[in-house]
């Protein structure tokens, strides 16, 4: 697993039953027999960009997933994570395009399965966190800015943001035993939109971005791009995947991934200007396609995660021993399942 460092691919291949089961229940396909599809389709996105901006950029792709399958969709655009897993769990939407810990979320408790992913024009199966501070700081590597810490202010993305706050937390706090709420002055969670211009406009003294983001606002607005400096990127994050509903039916189901999978992709009968529009609504997602994913995709943010748990625990020596040594062991026999089940990375 090429996300993770020599640490976790040290852990002793144990086995884990338990977890094995648990994965295996919320891989497999949850069919509801003689369940009835909805009357309107109702779709849930994260908002690492301003609300506007994510109803304009999902709207073409959205009423073309409603004209496909004769019923019309709407979409709400959630303010947080947590908005977009709860409207899952709650039946309200019916599928969601989220980042993969808020994916892990919704898989866990409410009855998603991941069915798609992104890929993009860069050719990369991901994307980046950055670490961005005002181009005019003092501070020009990760390292600055963390020995520096005690004195500055620090934005990172919502607390189920892969990009925004998981990894970020893994390879730049909890691989050095720190935690950011402990190590900044002041932490304040917001959208990457937003923490690249609190950094621009000299609201926070560094943050934590998508690469994704980020190149769509230095196209947009290459202005506002120029006023800040990355001084670190992360490694390569699986692309963003599309969840649904576990109980949708399975006809609705095939329906759906068959849209996404087509949508911008030549076919025949396939009329040229829907082509171009198709490709033009990709285009304003910074997205090539999507193709198919399951739960698998997950697997390399939860080792992440669970790798944190243990460096936590290992370095809380407010822990009695015997509880310090059971969460270490309990977190190296989930990081031997995890790569065990992730082979080489899964998702398609």
């Amino acid at each position: 697993m090429a996300m993770l460092d020599s640490f976790a691919m040290r852990r002793t291949r144990t086995g884990f039953s338990a977890l094995a089961v648990c994965l295996a229940v919320t891989m497999a396909v949850r069919v509801a027999h003689g369940a009835e599809a909805p009357e309107t389709l109702r779709v849930a996105l994260i908002s690492p960009q301003s609300r506007q901006e994510m109803e304009a950029n999902w709207g073409p792709v959205l009423t073309a997933l409603g004209k496909h399958l004769g019923m019309p969709t709407t979409t709400e655009v959630s303010a947080d994570y947590a908005g977009a897993i709860w409207s899952l769990r709650s039946g309200r939407a019916h599928l969601a395009w989220l980042g993969n810990k808020a994916a892990i979320e919704a898989v866990d408790h409410a009855g998603a399965e991941v069915f798609a992913k992104e890929t993009y024009p860069s050719g990369l199966g991901g994307y980046y966190t950055y670490l961005i501070v005002h181009r005019d700081s003092p501070y020009f590597s990760a390292d600055d800015v963390i020995a520096h810490g005690p004195g500055l202010s620090f934005a990172q993305g919502d607390v189920n943001s892969t990009s925004g706050t998981v990894v970020p937390g893994y390879y730049l706090f909890a691989s050095r035993q720190l935690e950011a709420r402990k190590l900044f002055k002041r932490v304040v969670h917001a959208n990457h939109e937003e923490n690249i211009r609190a950094v621009a406009e000299g609201r926070t003294d560094a943050a934590t971005v998508a690469s994704l983001v980020h190149d769509q606002i230095k196209r947009r607005e290459p202005g506002l791009v120029e006023t800040i400096r990355i001084v670190w990127r992360s490694p390569l994050i699986p692309a963003d995947p599309l969840v649904r509903r576990g109980d949708l039916p399975p006809e609705l189901k095939t329906r759906i991934a068959d849209f996404f999978f087509g949508y911008g992709q030549a076919a025949a009968g396939k009329p040229a200007a829907v082509l171009a529009e198709e490709r033009a609504g990709l285009e304003r997602l910074d997205i090539k396609s999507f193709v198919p994913s399951d739960n698998r995709q997950l697997i390399s943010v939860r080792l992440i995660e669970t790798a944190k748990r243990r460096m936590q625990a290992e370095a809380d020596s407010s822990l009695p021993p015997d509880e310090r040594r059971r969460r270490m062991e309990d977190a190296d026999r989930q990081i031997a399942e995890f790569e065990r089940l992730g082979g080489n990375g899964g998702g398609q």
